[in-house]
């Protein structure tokens, strides 16, 4: 069998996180490997295969290479996902996207004019849970929606003194980090809001905020946070019945 070839940009937590998953799959494979720091991409191939490259175009331009994986810290997605596309090469970029909806934007377009393929990397949509809670919605087994509870709070600072989470410029906060899992699960299921409205807990960053999407019949209330100890669900009532996801960002039931 001939195995999808992926070029890693990033070589972090979660780069790791997916190759274990990759590498355990008939299909798939580790083709080419680009980290700032060497040493790191070095220890990645020992671990899960592929060539380490000196510069980002070489691995993604490396013989085998179908599709790229961006990994690095958020502030640099746009710029590799860029480089992917301006070499014909399918993307799955991780979240957050990019910096801004101009710039995600700029990179759809490209990517329509050249025919080629980009996606952020957002796993919560891409398990059987998700796709039976859509299903349920658009069955209307529990009737019309009144309305969404959600949170999302996890004292990550507690627990890592990593500057991305903290710093403006590397994309740091909690709406980057843990939000965007519940903005993208909301509007998943329901689509654009008439409104939106966030309070949020500001620092340098922001440590967490409460968000409201305003559909025409019901409202969305999601609670982020990445200094508070906190439940993660996603609830949903209607006049018939209700929708629970524990853990949702990377559920594995629902009831």
């Amino acid at each position: 069998m001939n195995k999808f070839g992926w070029a890693y940009i990033g070589c972090g937590g979660i780069a790791h996180t997916t190759a274990k998953e990759l590498i355990q799959t008939e299909d798939n494979q580790i083709v080419a490997v680009w980290n700032r720091t060497k040493e790191k991409a070095e220890e990645f191939v020992e671990a899960y295969g592929g060539t380490v490259y000196d510069t980002p175009e070489e691995a993604i331009n490396a013989a085998g290479v179908e599709g790229v994986y961006v990994n690095v810290n958020g502030d640099m997605h746009a710029e590799y996902t860029l480089l992917a596309l301006q070499n014909k090469k399918p993307v799955l970029c991780e979240k957050p996207f990019t910096v801004n909806a101009e710039k995600s934007k700029e990179l759809f377009d490209y990517a329509k004019e050249t025919n080629t393929y980009v996606s952020e990397a957002m796993w919560t949509w891409h398990n059987e849970t998700a796709f039976q809670v859509r299903e349920w919605i658009k069955s209307g087994v529990i009737g019309e929606i009144q309305s969404v509870d959600c949170a999302f709070m996890v004292p990550l600072l507690k627990f890592t003194d990593n500057p991305r989470l903290t710093t403006p410029s590397m994309l740091g906060g909690a709406l980057l980090d843990l939000g965007v899992y519940a903005i993208r699960y909301c509007y998943e299921l329901f689509g654009n809001p008439d409104s939106i409205e966030c309070v949020g807990e500001m620092g340098e960053v922001d440590y967490g905020e409460t968000i409201t999407f305003r559909y025409p019949d019901f409202p969305a209330k999601m609670r982020i946070s990445m200094t508070e100890e906190g439940e993660e669900y996603f609830e949903i009532q209607g006049t018939k019945g209700s929708i629970y996801v524990p853990q949702f960002h990377a559920s594995k039931r629902a009831t």
